[in-house]
């Protein structure tokens, strides 16, 4: 992975927007870059937009960044700020991808939530929820948010921590560097798990203590009792059958008892009703006598009835006939109104069925001219909102025809104006314009060529002058590297000339004493010499010689630093020639690409307009303006024939307006109502209905007067018939006799009577014997006459109870014996679940054993401690390239780390008697290690490293740049150093150079 460029607004109190390219220059020719800045001007809010834009998540703060946290923490968006966004554009297997990341605020000054995406190289973003953003960079990186922090942004203060931490709390930082908590979880899982089967063993054998089985005595005892009390049962069963039939013989014969009494009483009460029904039966009888002229009676009153009947009738009849006849003449009126015709009632249905024909009509035609106006308006109005013609759909015809004659004459002035007749040919205009365009597309694709080409060599050109610049670097330095390398080396052997000198002036300094005791002319100890001139001389030289040494140091170290200086800027020039050759080199291949499309592109153009490169869009612009007048030109030969054509409808359209409006308003003189023949009808069903009702009468009272007169015919022949016979009978006349005529229910009524009183006393009196001889019956049969029902029923109750109590015992015998065989199952069963149970305890408890624990540290320490032996091995190989005194091993017992001083015979030292430089050194080799063993499967191409530098002295500076040099020659690795030690600011020329102002807010220049 290679981030491009990092670009935010408004993120911590960074204010404003900011662009990062690494692209550019003089990042992208630079290596190594510091970020440098006071403290709080935001130099680690750089490395927050990196895992923002990516993850959602910052360094700093624990979790995902939601709208409660930002709210909550008083972080991340600039204050007084409505809104921020933080974007990475970064490349991984040559792809190229922008993930970003969003937030603001409503009008009202709340918190929307955040927004993120992904876009590829095109721009086009990724269909991903918000939520699926960090996951997804997690895929195309290669990496999951711990191991990129991991990775690529190292902090020197969890591995300072780390060296002088003891067993425990270095394993709490192993796990939370390397991600290593997996080892706990299953440690703690299996203790767990051990622990819940050892569990579920003990509450196995709980419940298999709890479950209670009768013994072999017990049970065979049980089957003993159950024995015992079936034979009882068969002996009450017996006597209950013998009392049982006692008791259904004794309950009989009182029920017989009971209901021959109520026998008795129920044949009273019918001779009762018998004589409460003599005087209607007599007349039964009567009625009976009657018989013979019965019917000739019977005619006589209904003959009487009915002459009433009629002359009642017939005086009705007359007065409704009179009403109609009145309601026939208002109907004839009321059509003669309605149609303005003489009407009578001979002439009525012409009359009314010429009118309704007539005003029919007249409806009928003005629907279908109105309906032809609908279908020509709606027809006209589509056509012209289909051809984009403009006028108002309710418009009155002749408006809209001046309108559109108007603009015809419009369309008719741009043909005119282009040189083309009213009558242009529309398909020689588009063969035309096709050609045209044709023609332009040509051009363009040399044009586009033509760019391509001029920025492949404007980008020639600037690497070209850029690798002369480097070039010249490269000769300006080299020189000045073996120079500055043989002063450096001139000046050490002087300053050790200057430190012999200052040991012998020592030495000398020593014998002063001596000196002081010699005498001329007597011989030195050491010498033998009688001459003594030095004897009480003094020197000065050490004063002098010391002066001299820390002058000649103060020059190595200006001309060390110059020297580290030119190495830098020629390993930074030769990185870049390297750097810029390979893009030459490309962009050659890519421009004489480019030539060769101009050429084919030039060559393939048949156009009579000029191609060439600073001609070209003359010819362009020539050509867009013949296109746009062909396409005016054919938008108004197709609108002039449209607007004729339109004019010729709404001609059509006003001829049928006017057709409309003259039948309107013949058929208001005709007829002003809503529905004429609704109308016509209902008076045609009135005068219908009224002759209908006038024959209808006239013929019933024909009828009833015929009826009357038979009628009284036929009922005085029969008074003479019948009055000798009633005499005969006891009747003094006929009047008398019909007294006693009875009605057919009547008749009815009282022979189902008398029927019932018969068939009634029969079936009481064959009751009453029956009855007789069953309770003789029963009182022979009875073999317990002396005993009474109830002391029966008290005996039954008795031996029915004593039945049950036995039967109870017998079923909680045989409840006891269930009972326990499925305890004897069950007790089976259990045993079976703790033998598994058991062997599977037995699985656990060994794995337990091995890795097992509530802390779950057994498991994680060891696996720590591979981690920590894998983690030393890659920390000993960056270690070498940094110091050749130290290696770093494993700790003695369970402290701090130890390192190895191969200065002092490999001794073992602990890592708290080092340097705060050299603990610097040691901690940047373990995170440079770490960041190759989280990113072994990757291939990561930026690298930052946060803090730490203050702790070293010059020369380890120089060795740990070095090494970062040499890091970064040797992966291509981009490197970005985050501090404010002054001396790593002068070693490093390019800088992101952060200031904050008297608000605190802070401020980013790319300085090179």
């Amino acid at each position: 992975m290679k981030i491009l460029k990092i670009q935010f607004k408004n993120i911590n109190n960074l204010k404003g927007e900011n662009t990062i390219s690494f692209e550019d220059v003089p990042l992208s020719s630079a290596g190594i870059f510091a970020i440098t800045g006071p403290t709080g001007s935001g130099k680690s809010t750089i490395l927050d937009v990196i895992t923002l834009s990516l993850f959602n998540k910052i360094p700093r703060f624990r979790g995902a960044i939601s709208k409660s946290s930002i709210e909550g923490l008083g972080s991340v968006i600039t204050n007084h700020m409505s809104d921020a966004f933080a974007s990475i554009t970064f490349e991984i297997h040559n792809q190229v991808f922008t993930s970003s990341w969003s937030v603001g605020r409503t009008k009202s000054g709340k918190l929307k939530d955040y927004e993120m995406f992904i876009y590829d190289a095109s721009g086009r973003p990724l269909d991903l929820k918000k939520s699926e953003v960090p996951g997804k960079n997690e895929q195309i990186i290669g990496l999951k948010y711990d191991q990129f922090v991991k990775s690529i942004i190292l902090s020197q203060g969890q591995f300072s921590k780390f060296l002088k931490a003891d067993k425990h709390e270095r394993g709490q930082l192993l796990e939370n560097l390397t991600g290593s908590s997996i080892y706990r979880r299953i440690s703690m899982a299996t203790y767990e798990k051990f622990k819940t089967v050892k569990d579920e063993v003990l509450i196995e054998k709980d419940r298999l203590d709890n479950i209670q089985v009768l013994s072999k005595e017990d049970r065979s005892n049980l089957a003993d009792k159950i024995k015992e009390n079936d034979v009882l049962n068969g002996r009450l069963t017996k006597e209950i059958e013998t009392f049982t039939k006692a008791k259904q013989l004794k309950t009989d014969l009182a029920t017989f008892s009971h209901s021959l009494a109520r026998k008795v009483s129920e044949k009273e009460v019918l001779n009762s009703e018998i004589n409460a029904h003599k005087d209607r039966l007599s007349q039964l009888n009567v009625y009976e006598k009657l018989n013979p002229i019965l019917s000739d009676l019977i005619r006589y009153r209904d003959l009487k009835g009915r002459e009433a009947q009629l002359s009642k009738g017939i005086g009705n009849g007359q007065k409704e006939l009179n009403g109609v006849e009145d309601e026939k003449v208002i109907v004839v009126k009321q059509l003669e109104k309605l149609t303005g015709e003489a009407t009578t009632s001979e002439n009525f249905i012409l009359v009314k069925n010429a009118f309704e024909k007539e005003v029919n009509t007249l409806v009928q035609e003005k629907k279908h001219i109105a309906h032809l106006g609908r279908e020509t308006r709606t027809k006209i109005n589509e056509k012209a909102k289909k051809h984009g013609i403009e006028i108002y759909e309710k418009a009155s015809p002749s408006k809209t025809i001046a309108y559109l004659q108007g603009k015809l004459e419009e369309f008719k002035s741009i043909l005119y104006t282009a040189g083309f007749e009213s009558g242009a040919n529309l398909d020689q205009i588009n063969v035309r314009k096709k050609q045209f365009s044709d023609e332009l597309e040509q051009l363009k694709h040399l044009q586009h060529a033509y760019d391509h080409a001029r920025d492949l060599q404007k980008r020639k050109e600037k690497a070209n002058i850029e690798l002369l610049d480097y070039k010249n670097g490269e000769s300006k330095y080299g020189p000045l590297v073996i120079a500055s390398d043989k002063l450096v080396k001139e000046i050490r052997q002087n300053i050790q000339l200057l430190e012999k000198q200052q040991q012998d002036a020592l030495l000398i300094a020593q014998l002063s004493d001596h000196r002081n005791q010699l005498v001329d002319g007597e011989p030195c100890p050491l010498c033998g010499s009688t001459n003594h001139p030095l004897a009480g001389h003094a020197s000065n030289n050490d004063s002098e010689l010391s002066k001299k040494i820390l002058e000649t140091k103060e020059k190595l170290e200006v001309e060390d630093n110059k020297r580290s200086t030119y190495h830098q800027n020629l390993v930074q020039s030769q990185a870049s020639i390297k750097l810029l050759s390979d893009q030459m080199e490309a962009l050659t291949t890519q421009y004489e690409k480019a030539k060769k499309e101009v050429a084919m592109r030039y060559n393939s153009y048949e156009g009579d307009l000029a191609k060439e490169e600073e001609l070209i869009a003359t010819s362009i612009q020539s050509i867009e303006e013949q296109i746009h007048q062909f396409e005016s030109v054919a938008t108004a030969v197709v609108n002039l024939r449209i607007i004729t054509e339109l004019i010729e409808e709404f001609d059509e359209l006003n001829q049928i307006i006017l057709k409309h409006q003259r039948i309107s308003n013949e058929l208001v003189q005709k007829y002003s109502g809503h529905d004429v023949s609704k109308d016509c009808h209902e008076l045609q069903n009135k005068f219908v209905r009224a002759n209908s009702q006038i024959d209808t009468l006239e013929t019933l009272l024909r009828k009833q007067k015929a009826e009357l007169e038979e009628s009284k015919n036929e009922k005085l022949h029969l008074q003479e018939t019948l009055q000798p016979a009633i005499e005969k009978l006891g009747f003094e006349d006929l009047e008398g006799a019909l007294e006693f005529i009875l009605s057919e229910e009547e008749i009815k009524q009282l022979r189902q009577k008398k029927e019932e009183f018969a068939r009634r006393s029969t079936a009481v009196e064959t009751e009453l014997n029956s009855l007789q001889e069953n309770i003789e019956i029963l009182q022979k049969e009875d073999a317990m006459p002396s005993i009474s029902l109830s002391e029966v029923q008290s005996n039954l109750s008795v031996k029915t109870i004593e039945k049950e109590t036995v039967m109870r015992s017998i079923g909680e015998y045989h409840a006891i014996l269930k009972k326990d065989d499925e305890e004897q199952k069950r007790l089976q069963s259990k045993e079976l679940i703790i033998k598994n149970l058991e062997e599977k305890l037995e699985k656990w408890t060994m794995m337990n054993k091995l890795i097992g624990e509530k802390t779950g540290n057994k498991f994680a320490n060891f696996a720590q401690g591979l981690t920590l032996q894998n983690l030393l091995v890659y920390a000993n190989r960056r270690l070498q390239k940094l110091t050749d005194r130290y290696l770093l091993d494993k700790p003695i017992k369970d402290g701090a780390l130890t390192v190895v001083d191969q200065y002092q015979g490999n001794i073992q030292r602990s890592v708290s008697t080092l340097s705060g430089g050299e603990s610097f050194l040691i901690s940047l080799a373990l995170a440079l290690s770490l960041s190759d063993m989280a990113s072994k499967n990757v291939n990561l191409e930026s690298l930052f490293i946060d803090e730490g530098f203050g702790t070293l002295d010059q020369e380890s500076l120089d060795i740990v740049m070095n090494t970062l040099e040499r890091l970064q020659t040797e992966s291509q690795k981009t490197v970005g150093v985050i501090s404010h030690v002054e001396a790593l600011k002068e070693r490093i020329h390019v800088q992101i150079k952060l200031d904050k102002n008297a608000q605190g807010y802070g401020t980013l220049k790319i300085v090179g």
